[in-house]
């Protein structure tokens, strides 16, 4: 008969997992995959709309949606820097008044994107 209690002692107590925390990517010339970028853009909103855009406050309402302030198109359309996480009225306001938009920053031509 095998004695187990002498195995109990050397497991000790189970390591609390770590918090989850979105990987950042490292600097390289890739372009940012549509994953990463959105985690970057989930932890920056902490799940709440940035319909003013990432230097003012948003409606603070929960966000469904990822908004490509330069469009999808271009080199490196998912990096953080092109997207805002907004609520569907408010991505829907956006589209429906480009002007404003284009005058708040919350839409840029794809020309006017740094690399």
């Amino acid at each position: 008969m095998t004695d187990y209690s002498v195995l109990a002692g050397s497991l000790g107590t189970p390591r609390p997992k770590p918090p989850c925390e979105p990987q950042l990517k490292p600097f390289t010339d890739e372009p940012w995959s549509k994953a990463d970028g959105y985690a970057v853009v989930d932890a920056r909103s902490g799940g709440r709309c940035e319909c003013n855009g990432i230097d003012k406050p948003g409606c603070g309402r929960r966000a469904e949606i990822h908004h490509h302030i330069a469009g999808r198109g271009g080199d490196d359309p998912h990096r953080p820097t092109n997207l805002l996480h907004l609520t569907d009225e408010c991505h829907r306001r956006i589209h429906a008044h480009p002007k404003q938009s284009y005058k708040d920053g919350t839409m840029r031509s794809r020309l006017a994107v740094e690399s």
